[in-house]
């Protein structure tokens, strides 16, 4: 039997049209009342504690982790979590090791590069989110190298979707080189820049 994953679009539009009418002036009190994050460590698979921000959503449809760029704290992201959590996707934002709030007292003799990020820090980040709502679809987006390296995590046939922006698209042989999960990598389109990805019917 063939089933089709949800999208965030239709999740929230479907969250909104359930929505009460109200005034105009009482809407944009209600949107002024933004979720606050939670401070959160998680576990990588090879030991590392990773830092980030949970914004859960009151009642949430969907769950979104965001994989952020190349030196890009995860601050950058607040704002543009704390929407999707007001409408109703609980959303974590992260530091990938080396960087922001995942970075050591040191760098001296400190390794990481972006295997490591995509296999392990993006794989835990997306982990850690996906046991707090197990039952929930769970989308990512992917800043620049987010969006590139989120080919190597692991089980990307969990993902129920894929929004990738401003990120490089390699040939499909690349991943192939580092994992061989990417025999179930999901089908990608370029779009201008960004990459829409789809869960393949099951």
């Amino acid at each position: 039997m063939e089933t089709t994953a949800p999208s965030v679009v239709s999740l929230t539009q479907n969250k909104l049209a359930a929505r009460p009418t109200e005034p105009v002036r009482e809407d944009r009190k209600e949107r002024s009342r933004t979720p606050a994050g939670e401070a959160v460590e998680f576990e990588t698979g090879d030991g590392f504690q990773l830092r980030g921000t949970y914004f859960p959503a009151a009642d949430p449809v969907a769950t979104v982790v965001v994989h952020p760029a190349t030196s890009v704290p995860a601050g950058y992201y607040h704002r543009f979590a704390a929407y999707l959590a007001s409408e109703g996707l609980s959303t974590l934002t992260y530091d990938l090791r080396g960087m922001g709030q995942s970075k050591p007292r040191t760098l001296r003799g400190f390794h990481a590069d972006k295997i490591v990020w995509g296999e392990q820090d993006m794989s835990a980040a997306f982990e850690w989110l996906e046991d707090q709502h197990p039952d929930l679809p769970h989308f990512v987006v992917g800043h620049s190298v987010g969006g590139q390296f989120q080919g190597i995590a692991k089980r990307p046939q969990d993902i129920d979707g894929l929004l990738s922006v401003g990120s490089g698209f390699g040939s499909w042989m690349t991943g192939l080189l580092y994992t061989s999960d990417a025999a179930d990598a999901l089908p990608t389109v370029a779009l201008g820049g960004s990459r829409t990805l789809k869960k393949p019917h099951s």
